[in-house]
């Protein structure tokens, strides 16, 4: 429920800004997630994953719009080995996957014509993860995450071109046994393109 209140908001508040926009384009994209997850549980090493959804591209005037984006996004992670104590063991997982619905919201500001810097927050909610997980494991995971995108994209007709750092801002360990804090944080490269 709180989750379809939430889009719900996002999707009025961006209605409204849609309303005294210059220009508007939507389109879809798709690309690759290079990421990793900081913790005494996790290898020290990024993984790829993937991501997909729709985007739009609002101007308010020939330098400054904002980009909000709905994306289906996956993150791969590499379980560290015997740990022990109360952090959650993750059994015979050699890569664990977590699937988010991802919404950022880009505020950009055009170099030129075909360069723009990108910057802004993306909020995620955690739909799935692996299912051969243990039951302290599945549990280990909070529902929400906050993170902070930066980077450029290349516009090229109808085609657009980016790349991204991505930064989560807050702890996704869910296990209150487990002092240590996980933050994802990574790379994400992508095509997209404007159908309108």
């Amino acid at each position: 429920m709180k989750t379809k209140i939430f889009i719900a908001s996002v999707l009025i508040t961006l209605s409204s800004i849609t309303a005294g926009a210059q220009s508007v384009h939507v389109g879809g994209k798709f690309g690759a997630n290079i990421s990793k997850i900081d913790g005494q549980s996790f290898n020290d090493g990024f993984n790829f994953g993937y991501h997909a959804g729709v985007f739009a591209e609002i101007g308010f005037n020939k330098d400054w719009g904002i980009d909000p984006e709905i994306l289906f996004s996956q993150i791969t992670a590499k379980p560290a080995a015997n740990i022990g104590g109360t952090v959650p063991q993750f059994n015979d997982i050699t890569h664990l996957h977590l699937s988010y619905l991802t919404i950022p919201v880009l505020f950009e500001y055009k170099l030129s014509k075909f360069v723009a810097v990108q910057l802004g927050p993306q909020f995620g909610i955690l739909i799935d993860h692996d299912e051969n997980l243990s039951q302290n494991a599945s549990n280990a995971f909070s529902q929400g995450d906050i993170s902070a995108l930066g980077g450029l994209q290349f516009s090229i007709s109808s085609f657009r071109f980016y790349g991204r750092y991505v930064l989560g801002i807050n702890n996704i360990n869910n296990n209150t046994g487990d002092g240590s804090a996980w933050r994802k944080q990574g790379f994400q490269i992508g095509i997209g393109y404007a159908f309108f």
